[in-house]
């Protein structure tokens, strides 16, 4: 799953010069956490809400001191993270998760050769998620697979009795035990939780299609 298809383009770009309390308020309008930062057509920053909010007084006293007085003109370019990590259209969207994660960053800019083409966030890998997994069609399975079964026969016996499968995703517990989740459609998915307990699974929960299940 390549991040073109899933960022955010084209994409909302605030300017070194703005004013933070300018960049607070475009954010909150447009519903957004976090926009690179240009100066012309050059990357030169990300800023997100959270900077934005530390550096701005955060109370009417506050405003009327001196310190609150400099805050309140506070530019985009003094809080923002210089050098932000980047990633390409064509990189997968695991790559950006484990890039996300390591560095405990919410986004990053897409960018393609050096023109900034879009922006990838975590909301946008949350609706990747719901893309492969929330289906409505089909039984929905997740099973253990203990020492001497694998993940691929999975595959083969819902195709014996004529299943289709719709996802097939391979996990672990949080006690590293290999897990898979499956969704499969056809007449017979009834048969298939018996088929793969009979062949060593061990069927953790079954969710019947959603017409079956209404």
């Amino acid at each position: 799953m390549l991040v073109r298809y899933f960022m955010t383009a084209p994409v909302t770009t605030v300017t070194e010069d703005l004013p933070c309390r300018a960049a607070l308020r475009l954010f909150r309008e447009k519903g957004f956490r976090r926009a690179p930062v240009m100066r012309g057509d050059l990357l030169v920053g990300m800023v997100s809400e959270r900077d934005l909010v530390r550096v701005l007084p955060s109370s009417v006293a506050d405003l009327d001191s001196a310190a609150g007085l400099r805050a309140e003109r506070a530019l985009v370019g003094q809080v923002m993270a210089k050098r932000p990590e980047i990633v390409g259209p064509d990189a997968h969207l695991e790559d950006v998760a484990r890039v996300m994660l390591q560095k405990k960053i919410g986004g990053m800019p897409v960018v393609e050769g050096r023109a900034l083409v879009g922006i990838i966030t975590e909301t946008d890998l949350f609706r990747a998620l719901l893309q492969i997994s929330d289906r409505t069609d089909g039984v929905r399975l997740t099973l253990a697979t203990p020492a001497g079964t694998r993940s691929d026969d999975v595959a083969l016996i819902s195709l014996r009795i004529g299943l289709r499968l719709v996802t097939l995703l391979t996990h672990e517990s949080p006690g590293g035990a290999p897990l898979v989740t499956l969704r499969a459609v056809g007449a017979r998915w009834r048969e298939l939780p018996d088929l793969l307990a009979k062949a060593g699974y061990a069927v953790i929960q079954v969710v019947p299609p959603a017409l079956e299940a209404a």
